[in-house]
């Protein structure tokens, strides 16, 4: 590719050369020629490598091979999440489980003998699952449930806090090394685990295969498209699990239970309980067992903070640890026997902090009381300088300010997820607009280069083929090709040059400036690499440099050719070079991607109007290393939803 970038330099230096420096008698038809085909050559070695790795990537992976490259990233990406949500590297609360009561799933001996529509034997080297194996359980044996169902549906319920999505997570860890560890020949019985969040699906309007298949492709590059993703789903080659029946739409939840109820793959829900209960009624999920997780014990609830306190506790700490033991059923130990307040008060209080104030029965009467106190003073905690740790990169207000604005407009957007190239598309409440902002923006969405999607450049599509059956594509390549022609007629105008090698050597030009726009979409088509929120960024921010500057060579080229035509002297080419540049840099960015240039003019605005940081990306990641936010797929998610309601709440009040 190099080597054709630099015969297609070549190709133009010679044709500045020739046309500003040589007479017009002196131009020969040979020399116009071999330009043209000096460039041809230059622009198909250019092309000919990335196309031919785009295409032979089908023959270079098996099925088998693809899927366990896949689970390596699926196995990367929730590494991660479970360091980030504290699940890794310290005693987690122990998850406890038992067979709910609740009317969610049909009777427990249907799980074994129900006629069902898609049925599943178990796992290689797990046993079928016996309504007696129901009873109850802990972390160890939650895989054992899931890989001998024959059902394939296993539903985690539970109350707010619970640690349903705590449990979902380390299950599919689980899941994925039970299925690295497994024999060659038995892996391919193995389906590989992934997990979505439930917002966004209309079950109503797009089948559970259809609407997964399309998520898989935008998150895993190396599915690379819906048609593969959704064969494997046919196949049963992965098994999904979901997260937020209780975040989405009341009346589609119902609509949600039956499509998964026929679902050809393995499922596992996590969800509130009540939630759960009341779609059931309308359209419950036959075949699946229901876990319900249990609360967490006084006596565990003390052990988990007492080892991340310093030995022997300072006394506020052992005021709080005795009466959690001593008054099992009192307000405090009702509030410490979620996951969730546990590690709240872990994260508020230091050792040297008045932790028994918890126990102030005037301030906090009730159970929600103390999780509300703990809530409020998550943000203010994490963003206190502290002896010992470095200091916070954002000052407490500036980090207060920005939380409570994103969770006001993600509650009033009605979502869980922010997504930054999403964030011009949320309500702001802006009081004013920078106007070259609004109109720069507005050129992006409606100018002669079509906005590409609402995804940053690196999450779409990135096979040749795929790119070129997108409509908005053909048309950037039609603007550009076009465009260049005539641009090749006009230098024609100027240099004396054939009409039809003008029109071709602009051609060329043309066709290398949208190309890059095509291929630079990932660094490499043959990547495989999942991409989180922030390197998503990078990567976008990293294309749009690539092409503004890719578009003001080309345009610095055209700028001194047509002033080179017009009058070639030392003024009139260096106004020329330095027009072309501007232009092109502009054209550059526009080309590059329109949402990422949006996205930078939404943070200016926000910046301006509610005084966020302007580099919010980087914010963002910082709260997410502080754990206020966690990374699920390609979105950043407050880390509780409760955490979430609290902060717009607050705002609403403000």
């Amino acid at each position: 590719m190099l080597v054709g970038a630099a015969l297609v330099i070549a190709a133009v230096s010679w044709w500045v050369l020739q046309f500003g420096f040589l007479a017009p008698e002196e131009q020969t038809q040979a020399s116009g020629y071999g330009q043209f085909v000096l460039a041809a050559v230059g622009f198909v070695i250019m092309v000919a490598g990335p196309v031919a790795k785009a295409f032979m990537d089908d023959a270079v992976l098996s099925e088998g091979e693809r899927l366990d490259i896949l689970a390596d990233e699926v196995r990367l990406q929730w590494d991660d999440a479970a360091v980030e949500r504290g699940l890794v590297g310290t005693t987690p609360v122990s998850i406890r489980w038992c067979r709910s009561r609740r009317p969610v799933a049909g009777p427990v001996g249907a799980v074994a003998t129900l006629a069902l529509p898609v049925r599943f034997g178990p796992l290689p080297g797990v046993s079928t699952v016996d309504p007696t194996d129901l009873g109850e359980g802990d972390q160890t044996g939650l895989h054992d449930v899931y890989g001998g169902l024959g059902s394939g549906r296993l539903m985690l319920i539970g109350p707010p806090g619970a640690g349903k999505s705590a449990a979902a997570v380390l299950l599919l860890r689980d899941a994925l090394r039970f299925r690295q560890a497994a024999a060659p020949e038995d892996r391919r019985n193995i389906p590989v685990p992934v997990m979505f969040p439930l917002h966004g699906w209309d079950p109503t309007k797009v089948g559970v295969v259809d609407w997964l298949a399309g998520e898989l492709a935008r998150l895993y590059p190396l599915l690379r498209s819906p048609a593969r993703a959704a064969r494997l789903l046919w196949d049963g080659r992965l098994a999904v699990f979901f997260d937020g029946l209780d975040e989405i739409d009341v009346s589609a939840r119902p609509e949600v239970l039956k499509a998964l109820g026929t679902a050809p793959f393995r499922v596992v829900l996590s969800t509130r309980a009540k939630e759960a209960e009341l779609a059931a009624r309308e359209a419950p999920l036959y075949g699946a067992a229901a876990l319900e997780l249990r609360p967490v014990a006084p006596a565990a609830a003390v052990a988990y903070l007492r080892q991340r306190c310093v030995d022997p506790p300072p006394p506020a700490w052992q005021a709080l640890f005795a009466h959690v033991v001593s008054v099992p059923c009192g307000v405090v130990a009702q509030a410490l026997d979620t996951p969730l307040v546990l590690s709240l008060v872990h994260d508020v209080y230091s050792d040297s902090d008045a932790v028994d104030e918890l126990l102030d029965a005037d301030r906090f009467p009730t159970s929600a009381a103390i999780e509300n106190h703990l809530l409020d003073q998550l943000v203010t905690a994490t963003y206190t300088p502290r002896p010992g740790r470095p200091a916070p990169r954002y000052d407490v207000a500036v980090a207060r300010r920005t939380m409570t604005y994103l969770a006001a407009v993600l509650a009033e957007a009605g979502t869980r997820d922010l997504r930054w190239w999403h964030l011009d598309q949320l309500p702001h409440h802006a009081r004013r607009k920078l106007f070259l902002g609004f109109v720069f923006t507005l050129a992006l969405k409606l100018g002669i280069v079509t906005r590409l999607g609402e995804k940053p450049s690196s999450l779409l599509l990135p096979r040749l083929r795929d790119l070129f059956s997108e409509r908005r594509l053909k048309v950037v390549l039609a603007f550009g090709l076009v465009g260049s022609i005539a641009g090749g007629l006009v230098l024609d105008a100027a240099g004396g040059m054939w009409p039809v090698l003008g029109a071709l050597s602009g051609f060329v030009l043309g066709a290398l400036a949208t190309l890059v726009t095509l291929f630079d979409i990932r660094r490499e088509y043959g990547s495989t690499e999942f991409l989180d929120p922030a390197q998503a960024w990078r990567h976008d921010r990293n294309v749009l440099l690539v092409h503004a500057f890719t578009g003001a060579f080309i345009g610095s080229v055209y700028g001194a050719i047509m002033a080179g035509g017009l009058r070639f002297d030392l003024v009139t080419v260096t106004i020329g070079v330095l027009a072309g540049f501007l232009v092109g840099f502009l054209v550059g960015v526009s080309a590059a991607s329109a949402t990422i240039s949006t996205a930078m003019f939404t943070f200016i605005r926000i910046s301006r109007t509610h005084r966020t940081p302007l580099r919010l990306v980087a914010f963002l990641e910082d709260a997410r290393r502080r754990h206020i936010l966690r990374v699920t797929g390609d979105a950043y998610q407050f880390r509780h939803a409760k955490l979430q309601d609290r902060l717009a709440e607050s705002y609403r009040h403000a």
